[in-house]
């Protein structure tokens, strides 16, 4: 099991939460639940994408992960080559969501 995390310094997080959302529905992106974890996730090309968003203390923490769509369930992070097609729709969301939550949270 490999997620991508990346943690970034906000002044107040509660600013923008309300764009966060509004800009994961306009990806496609739906709330919900998966293995007591709050989640944004869509499905992927022959997979799920998962985006998690988490505060702590001046800090949003964002977490993404892709999961396999076949016999065996597998998570996979954003890096790498295997999955390279699914993981890089998820890495273009990520990258976009954190450029906003640092141009809005410095």
């Amino acid at each position: 099991m490999s997620r991508y995390s990346n943690r970034i310094p906000v002044r107040d997080p509660n600013l923008f939460t309300g764009e966060i959302a509004a800009f994961l529905q306009s990806q496609g992106y739906k709330l919900g639940q998966r293995n007591n974890e709050t989640v944004w996730w869509r499905d992927g090309f022959n997979c799920i994408e998962y985006i998690i968003i988490n505060y702590d203390y001046g800090t949003v923490i964002v977490t993404a992960f892709i999961v396999t769509i076949d016999v065996i369930e597998y998570e996979m992070g954003i890096k790498g080559f295997m999955g390279a097609v699914p993981k890089a729709k998820l890495k273009k969301v990520v990258e976009a969501l954190e450029a906003m939550i640092r141009a809005k949270g410095v």
